[in-house]
């Protein structure tokens, strides 16, 4: 069974057509431009059915959720085709990226907001649900990055990232930035796929506010991230 016949088992005929036009989208913009490296089978397994897997346990109809760094639109726009409820934000600073996620969201009728710019620049005062990355940065990173994104009233936001097979390492390397920025790491996720791969899921939230100098300007988290 190839991945858009399980997903047609899974979701039903009409989500899978919506799901293949977006592939079909990738797949003629990627003619023009280098959008993503992901092709053929490994474009639906790792790029649409392992997006929607991976935030399925997480996020449910009518959450917020924040994607930062999407590229094509990984994880969040598969997840969205599948679950059309979710209030979905995308950061992209990457302007062709930007412009091919407006034709996306027009063909397939989505709704979705936009922000192209770095995501140090985000300062709307907007409570997420959910905030997720996937192939952005290392964990110690993503949590200086992110910090201020996320709410602990009125209810705490959910940071899930995507990670692969060193997910313990760099778990491993964020300690020190759990402490600093006050987090509370929940059990890690293993996501199972059809295919082989390994995928877990870090899911933390932010406990207390954190002190003002972080997070630090961004060539200062990446020429001296805290470890």
């Amino acid at each position: 069974m190839n991945c858009l016949e399980k997903i047609t088992n899974e979701y039903g005929q009409k989500t899978a057509s919506r799901l293949e036009q977006f592939v079909k989208l990738i797949e003629e913009e990627n003619k023009k431009i280098n959008l993503t490296s992901f092709e053929g089978q490994r474009l639906w397994q790792e790029g649409i059915y392992e997006s929607i897997k991976c935030l399925e346990p997480f996020v449910k109809s009518n959450d917020s959720l924040l994607d930062i760094g999407a590229g094509v639109g990984f994880p969040s726009v598969p997840f969205l085709i599948v679950n059309p409820e979710v209030k979905l934000t995308i950061i992209e600073s990457n302007k062709k990226r930007v412009l091919f996620l407006e034709k996306v969201k027009k063909d397939l009728n989505l709704s979705f907001e936009i922000f192209n710019g770095r995501v140090e620049n985000f300062n709307k005062e907007i409570h997420f649900d959910f905030i997720t990355a996937r192939a952005l940065a290392p964990l110690n990173i993503l949590m200086e990055l992110t910090i201020n994104l996320g709410s602990i009233l009125p209810k705490p936001t959910n940071y899930i990232f995507v990670k692969g097979a060193n997910y313990l390492s760099e778990l491993n390397e964020a300690q020190n930035a759990i402490k600093i920025l006050k987090l509370k790491v929940f059990d890690l996720k293993k996501i199972d796929v059809f295919f082989d791969k390994n995928i877990f899921m870090i899911h933390y939230i932010k406990t207390a506010n954190v002190s003002k100098e972080y997070p630090r300007a961004w060539d200062k988290i990446i020429k001296k991230p805290i470890r």
